[in-house]
């Protein structure tokens, strides 16, 4: 079946004619089975954009699908599989900033079948002939974007094609930049090159820069690339045929070569040849036998006391046939030929006279005497090479033992800081200054040493009046004109940048003070469409827990207006719904929270808290929290939290506890270090059980925790000067983790085991 392909790159609204980096379209190579498929497609999705890194992940699944064995399932698998352990293993090896995250598309065509491998929240659209239009991968499923994790989560799926649907796959960035509704639009044009028209309009009404590649079944394309190549043989050109003359036979009538005794062995004259040689072997011959004459005259003493070392020379074939007539008559009476015995014999003494001394007139090897030793001098070498190993290892301990002796107490000092960061105890710290200063005695411009003196005694100072925690740096967030919001959640981190009305998710490890992926996933923005709502100002997030309509938990979002985003992390960004709430909720509300499945509005105009129950999953009508005339004055609250009780965090610093409407007598601020008390952003503890509130202090650059009741338990610094430029506060339940923002930075920081005791 003819089938179209293409593959658009877009540069911030513009056609681009270089080739994409993140996609390709490929054929199967010339050693692939038939079954592996007629055609590849991938397209790589990376944030941030890095085009080198695209066309290495794009370059490993094609080689690893093309080398792979197996079913064309088997060999997705196996693509996918290799490019998300190549991305992990660059990112655990690159600078901060250029860890990348993303999706991946792996297409394969086989007749009208098409096979989709799929890791991450990617775009792929098809477009069936009754004008609907499919998403893969579906966004029910759990969508953990590549490089996330090992082993990755793969989502394989299959339909049948027929002439006449369309494919699209497509970045991110440009798969969003229009509704799915204007996709559908796009797409049922009957040519790719109306579709391609299109495409174009909308990319450069939206300034956005992506990947698109474009599939449509039924018309014939440009040929996909193809490495498959029919192998010709040359032919071969018949050999000539080539006649070997026989060798001239040996003649019938040479009589037979008798066996002569072993002692006497008289010289064996060659018969006459039975056809007349060539000149110049005539001439070959004469000139040996002339050499052997003159050797043998030179040396009559060597013949006279060896006479049998010199072999007389035998025509090879009658030697052969002499011995083989030999061995048959000796094997006929149970004894070995003599000749046999005489050769073995001559060889030996042939070697034997090639051994040093053996012949008269040659000398044998002289041994040199070594010459006589003088003590004196042997005595004074030897103590000169002691004084020299001895002043050696004395230099080489003096210039790196003490560094070496240093390193190893360094060890032993981040152990101390270990544990003094756990206790909080002076004695502990001073442990870590002690240690330090022995270090520095050492090795005076060990970094590590004055830095880990400076921590501690920094810490002992401060402990007078705060422990220190020790925060991990997460990321770096850049400057924002106005505080963000933050919300931590199982193994999530949410943030919210309202100056550019931009939802991020964060993935953790198991420790929480680790992300698993260093680069931020987009949740939501401002100018997204979803169900024909676009997204306007962006004011406030609340994550409501696990239960009831939301079984693994939700993310609510709200935007200035009355309308809530609902996202679910198991189900992906493609699925957040929208909800319009009653009321008057036009201006005011900047403020959100949850308790349970019920969702807190601060209506600052009215000087009212609004709650909203779901029906059926439904938030419709609120009703108000506080009886008429009896509410604070809600335009005074910076912050506030909800455990069944709701406390309100004044500009004022004073924090007030509702329960029901009413003011709850039982929940009174009290025990405090010091009457200077300037909270700004206040967190709730997750777990009802510890009921903690946390409380940031920028004037005194300080984090207080306070109970249930009110009463002052404990209060944190950091090593640095931070907590100045506080924005936001989260807590982790399990970890117990204390996230903040802080100085355009997101910290996270463990939180002591004696904080949990009320």
């Amino acid at each position: 079946m003819p089938r179209y392909s293409e593959v658009l790159r877009f540069q911030e609204g513009g056609r681009s004619q270089h080739p994409a980096p993140e996609a390709a379209i490929t054929g199967p190579p010339a050693s692939a089975p038939a079954d592996a498929g007629e055609m590849l497609v991938v397209l790589v999705d990376l944030t941030p954009k890095l085009p080198h890194r695209s066309r290495e992940i794009r370059a490993t699944a094609v080689n690893a699908y093309w080398q792979a064995t197996g079913s064309v399932v088997g060999r997705l698998r196996r693509a996918l599989a290799e490019a998300n352990r190549h991305l992990v293993h660059v990112n655990a090896n690159a600078a901060p900033g250029t860890k990348c995250s993303g999706s991946i598309s792996c297409l394969v065509f086989m007749e009208d079948e098409l096979f989709l491998g799929q890791i991450g929240a990617a775009y792929t659209y098809l477009w069936n002939l009754d004008n609907s239009l499919e998403l893969f991968p579906k966004r029910n499923r759990l969508l953990i974007p590549l490089g996330g994790s090992l082993p990755p989560v793969i989502h394989i799926s299959y339909t049948q094609l027929i002439p006449g649907n369309t494919l699209l796959l497509a970045t991110t960035w440009a798969a969003e930049a229009q509704a799915r509704e204007r996709w559908q639009e796009i797409l049922a044009h009957d040519t790719p090159e109306a579709v391609t028209q299109r495409i174009a309009e909308v990319m450069a009404t939206s300034q956005t820069s992506g990947s698109f590649v474009l599939i449509q079944e039924g018309i014939a394309g440009p040929a996909v690339p193809s490495t498959r190549r029919r192998r010709l043989l040359p032919q071969r050109a018949p050999a000539p045929h080539v006649s070997i003359p026989d060798a001239p036979a040996e003649p019938a009538d040479a009589p037979p070569l008798p066996i002569p005794p072993p002692q006497d062995l008289p010289p064996i004259t060659e018969p006459a040849p039975s056809r007349e040689l060539p000149a110049f072997f005539a001439r070959r011959d004469r000139q040996r036998a002339e050499e052997e004459s003159s050797q043998d005259a030179a040396s009559p003493d060597l013949d006279a006391a060896h006479p049998r070392w010199r072999i007389p020379h035998i025509p090879i074939k009658r030697w052969t046939r002499h011995m083989a007539s030999a061995w048959r008559a000796a094997r006929s009476e149970g004894q070995p030929p003599r000749a046999q015995q005489d050769e073995k014999s001559r060889v030996r003494q042939a070697l034997h006279t090639l051994l040093p001394g053996q012949l008269p007139g040659m000398a044998g090897p002289q041994l040199k005497e070594p010459p006589h030793e003088r003590a004196s001098i042997m005595s004074g070498l030897t103590l000169g090479l002691g004084v020299l190993i001895f002043f050696i290892t004395l230099s080489m301990a003096l210039q790196y033992g003490g560094a070496q002796r240093a390193g190893m107490i360094l060890a032993q000092t981040e152990e101390a800081l270990t544990l003094a960061y756990s206790s909080q105890k002076v004695e502990d710290w001073q442990r870590v200054l002690a240690l330090s200063k022995r270090v520095l005695s050492l090795d005076g411009h060990n970094e590590a040493a004055q830095a880990l003196h400076e921590e501690a005694q920094q810490a002992i100072d401060a402990l007078e009046n705060a422990a220190v925690l020790k925060a991990h740096l997460l990321l770096e967030l850049g400057v924002a004109p106005t505080p963000r919001r933050l919300v931590a959640a199982n193994n999530w981190l949410y943030i919210l940048n309202t100056a550019t009305d931009e939802v991020i998710e964060l993935t953790l490890n198991p420790d929480g003070i680790s992300m698993l992926s260093e680069t931020p996933t987009p949740i939501l923005r401002r100018g997204q469409s979803f169900n024909n709502v676009v997204v306007e100002r962006l004011t406030d997030l609340a994550w409501v827990k696990p239960g009831g309509t939301y079984p693994d938990g939700a993310l609510f979002v709200y935007e200035e207006g009355g309308v809530i985003y609902i996202y679910e992390p198991a189900l992906g960004p493609g699925n957040i719904m929208p909800q319009r709430l009653r009321g008057n909720l036009q201006g005011g509300v900047s403020l959100i929270e949850t308790f349970g499945q019920r969702l807190y509005l601060i209506q600052r105009q009215d000087d009212q808290i609004l709650t909203y129950d779901p029906v059926n999953g439904v938030y419709d009508t609120g009703r108000n929290y506080f009886a008429d005339q009896t509410a604070p004055q809600l335009s005074r609250v910076l912050d506030f939290g909800i455990d069944g009780r709701v406390y309100l965090l004044m500009g004022s610093g004073d924090i007030v506890a509702y329960f029901l409407g009413t003011v709850d007598p039982s929940f009174e601020v009290h025990d405090l270090p010091d009457p200077n008390f300037n909270p700004i952003v206040m967190a709730m503890d997750p777990d009802p059980e510890r009921g903690m509130i946390y409380l940031g202090d920028t004037d005194r650059e300080r984090i207080l925790v306070l109970n249930k009741h009110g009463r002052f338990r404990h209060q944190f610094r950091l090593p640095t000067k931070d907590l100045q430029q506080l924005e936001a506060l989260a807590v982790g339940d399990s970890p117990h983790i204390l996230y903040l923002i802080a100085a355009n930075r997101l910290y996270a920081a463990e939180i002591p085991d004696f904080v949990t005791v009320p």
